[in-house]
């Protein structure tokens, strides 16, 4: 999936509408719990396009499976059908700072992971994983295949920003010995680590109340 336009990071994925009143399914893809309570201005992109449509949540609710959300200007199930699959977008200046010993993914992606301790460079993270214990990141090392690290109590991460700005982040972790090799022996193995999460979180996403409708 190829990222939106600057400035705008990725909080959540439309699905489905929900009922007859035009509310959808928004799958947390990022900060999205802490983007609605912050009432942060929303937008739909679509990979691909470069404009994004400025969205507006009038009612939302958390229900077990995601988000159901209704939009200013939806009222209607036929209406929903053009956002199925678009991402939800805010601007990264608009989410407001996070609680101590919290972090955006947003912040997180792009930022270059270290132990803690000796410095060694483990790589770039890509990605973040949704689970229901803890977000697990995928990390690139400049050679060899990537690997799968939870941000665990263990892992201890602390996320440090840089004096300038066009400096990646930095993410001090802890790795738990045989973490890097349990999850990167070859690229196949963590496909099927990734794999196997995204299906732990379509089985919670997916509910009686969505195939009701």
């Amino acid at each position: 999936m190829k990222d939106p336009p600057a400035p705008w990071v990725i909080v959540g994925k439309i699905g489905r509408a929900i009922g007859l009143d035009g509310s959808v399914r928004v799958w947390p893809e990022g900060d999205l719990e802490a983007t609605l309570e912050a009432g942060v201005p929303l937008a739909a992109w679509i990979p691909g396009k470069e404009k994004v449509m400025p969205l507006t949540a009038t009612n939302a609710r958390e229900d077990g499976h995601g988000w159901v959300i209704h939009l200013s200007g939806i009222n209607r199930r036929e209406d929903t059908v053009s956002l199925r699959n678009a991402l939800v977008v805010v601007q990264r200046k608009d989410l407001p700072e996070p609680s101590e010993g919290f972090a955006y993914w947003a912040d997180l992606i792009g930022a270059i992971a270290e132990t803690r301790g000796d410095g060694r460079r483990l790589g770039e993270v890509t990605g973040v994983l949704d689970t229901p214990a803890h977000p697990i990141l995928e990390i690139q090392p400049a050679e060899g295949s990537s690997f799968l690290l939870p941000l665990s109590e263990e892992v201890d991460a602390d996320l440090e920003f840089c004096a300038e700005d066009n400096e990646q982040a930095r993410l001090l972790v802890n790795v738990p010995d045989g973490m890097e090799d349990a999850t990167a022996n070859d690229y196949q193995d963590v496909g099927k680590a990734k794999q196997k999460t995204l299906n732990k979180q379509i089985a919670r996403r997916k509910g009686p109340s969505d195939d009701a409708h």
